[in-house]
């Protein structure tokens, strides 16, 4: 759509966020240009859970994690108020600037353009012929300010070299935490406390049960590790991504995965104000409501740790599940992301308030037609893996619709089979 008056669409931003925000819109069809301050990236490992992969294939790059140096690990061990486990989960572990720098070249490859500057424009310098102004700029929510933070805490960063064990680990101490991810390249630390200065007494703990000499740490400065809120993510032609829209605890290991979802559904925001603008109010609502959705998920997460800083992860038992099943769930009608734009369709309202229609690629109202009577719970297994799902991920699936009361015990409900 580019012409002689500039591109579609701005980004502020060269980081991930702003990265595959640019990949998915010219996949879309719009162009794209990235205005990037000149500054030294922000160093660091990540973790990134294995099931967030998939969002690079929607980007259609499915290969560019494992080009950024990304290792496959079990979830982290943990080390907390008295309690010893391992989170049940894998993840990758990722160099963050070494991400960075191949979504954004990759992003180049597809046709955008990359604009460096000291200084960034002020969004009202912008032409007004430009459909979007898309605010990847991170914590530092450049086009996105007021915003609003949660806590005062900050995260000591330090580098070491690689470790035997690559897979995470988490720790707590009295009024700290702290965490360590491998990496083929290299160690990284975190140690998260109050806002203030960090007691070498807290540092010399931390590095000991974290398996690190101290005497090997090299300090990479402090980051905030609070929560913050952008006040409004988007508003008129302006929206924000990762970051900038929804900065996570640390603890929760989700800044890379949101990164991504939102600049997949940013990029299907921004399409559909471009192409359909009589749709313009629901896609702005659909990109609303999913950045609230994301925070309210991640204030549950913590406030069910009970204050990071202070209490021990939760770990249930799993539940044993039923052996009869029904789907219970209401179809409503709400905004959806489809084929990249926005628009009104059938999807369902799981227990927490929020609205899904697909898990993964599968579609969550051919449950509702595989479960609409009560069925014995290994018939929808069944039932799953003749629309094409392994049996790993049938079961995971029943488990989840069964833990998010999108399906229930058919027998407690009253029904018979």
């Amino acid at each position: 759509m580019a012409d002689s008056r500039g591109p579609d669409v701005v980004i502020a931003g060269g980081g991930i966020a702003a990265a595959a925000t640019a990949i998915r819109l010219r996949a879309l069809g719009l162009s794209v240009g990235l205005v990037v301050r000149e500054l030294p990236p922000l160093p660091g490992i990540e973790a990134i859970p294995l099931r967030a992969l998939e969002l690079f294939d929607v980007l259609g790059e499915p290969d560019v994690a494992e080009e950024a140096g990304a290792v496959e690990v079990e979830g982290p061990a943990h080390e907390w108020h008295g309690a010893a486990g391992r989170v049940p989960a894998r993840f990758v572990h990722v160099d963050r600037v070494a991400l960075a720098a191949q979504l954004l070249s990759r992003a180049e490859l597809r046709g955008a353009t990359v604009q460096r500057t000291p200084r960034l424009p002020r969004p009202e310098d912008v032409p007004a012929t430009t459909v979007a102004l898309v605010d990847g700029t991170g914590r530092a929510a450049a086009w996105s300010r007021p915003v609003q933070t949660q806590g005062s805490a900050v995260a000591w960063q330090f580098r070491a070299p690689p470790a035997d064990e690559v897979a995470g680990r988490i720790v707590r101490g009295d009024g700290w935490w702290a965490y360590r991810l491998g990496h083929a390249g290299a160690s990284w630390v975190g140690v998260v406390t109050a806002a203030g200065t960090l007691a070498p007494s807290v540092l010399e703990s931390a590095a000991g049960r974290l398996g690190v000499p101290p005497e090997s740490m090299v300090a990479q400065g402090r980051r905030p590790a609070w929560v913050q809120h952008a006040a409004q993510p988007v508003s008129g032609r302006r929206i924000a991504v990762g970051d900038a829209a929804l900065a996570h605890d640390p603890i929760a290991g989700q800044g890379i995965r949101f990164a991504l979802g939102s600049a997949i559904a940013a990029a299907a925001t921004v399409a559909t104000w471009a192409g359909d603008p009589s749709r313009r109010e629901i896609a702005t609502g659909y990109y609303r409501n999913l950045v609230e959705a994301e925070a309210v998920r991640h204030r549950t997460a913590l406030d069910e740790l009970a204050n990071p800083y202070q209490q021990a992860p939760s770990r249930p038992e799993p539940p044993t599940e039923p052996a009869v099943v029904r789907f219970r769930a209401d179809v409503v009608q709400t905004e959806l992301s489809v084929d990249g734009r926005i628009e009104v369709g059938p999807a369902v309202r799981v227990r927490d308030g929020r609205t899904v229609r697909w898990v993964g690629a599968y579609d969550l109202l051919d449950l509702a037609r595989l479960a609409a009577d009560p069925t014995p719970r290994m018939l929808v297994v069944a039932g799953l893996l003749e629309a094409g799902l392994d049996v790993a991920t049938a079961r995971a699936l029943v488990s989840w619709a069964l833990g998010n009361g999108v399906l229930i015990d058919a027998a407690e409900s009253g029904d018979s089979w």
